[in-house]
C-alpha cells in the first residue's frame, strides 16, 4: 500500500516510479482517507437508488442532443460516430480554427468547468464531463457560451 509516510517523494510530487523509505517507515502507508471512504459510502448509496440503467439512459440521452448541436457550432467531436455500447459521458471537442486554451479560460469565466487535454501531435481538445444530475439547461448554457 503507498502513502504519505512510507513514500519518498520530494515536495510530494509524484515520480515516474515510487521509491518507498529505507526505514521502517516504509511499512506504514499513513492515514487511510476516513472521508474519502465515507464519501465512497454515500455516492454508492445513492448510485443505487438512481440506478445504474438509468444513469446510462440519461448519459445517452444528454450525448444524443448535445454532440449534433456542437457539430453545428462547427467543432469536431472526437468519437462522435462511436456505437452506444462503446461511448461514455465525456464529451472531448475541437476546432482548427479556434483556440481551445483561450476557449476554456472564457468558459471559466463564465463559471463553466471543462478540462484541456492535448494528444500527442499537440492538438488541444475541450472536454465536457456531464453527469446524470446536470440539467439540459446547463448544457445549453454551454452551448451559448461557445
Amino acid at each position: 500500500v503507498y502513502g504519505w509516510h512510507n513514500l519518498t517523494c520530494p515536495d510530494f510530487l509524484t515520480q515516474e516510479a515510487p521509491t518507498f523509505r529505507k526505514d521502517a517507515r516504509r511499512y506504514e502507508a499513513g492515514t487511510p482517507n476516513l472521508l474519502g471512504l465515507a464519501g465512497l459510502s454515500a455516492a454508492l448509496k445513492m448510485i443505487q437508488e438512481v440506478g445504474v440503467q438509468a444513469i446510462t439512459d440519461e448519459l445517452l440521452r444528454k450525448r444524443k442532443w448535445f454532440v449534433p448541436k456542437l457539430l453545428t457550432k462547427g467543432f469536431k467531436v472526437l468519437h462522435s460516430e462511436t456505437t452506444e455500447n462503446q461511448i461514455g459521458g465525456m464529451i472531448s471537442i475541437f476546432s482548427d480554427s479556434r483556440d481551445m486554451r483561450a476557449l476554456h479560460t472564457a468558459l471559466l469565466k463564465q463559471k463553466i468547468v471543462s478540462s484541456i487535454r492535448s494528444d500527442s501531435s499537440g492538438r488541444s481538445y475541450l472536454r465536457f464531463s456531464p453527469h446524470y444530475y446536470n440539467t439540459d439547461e446547463e448544457l445549453s448554457r454551454i452551448l451559448n457560451c461557445l
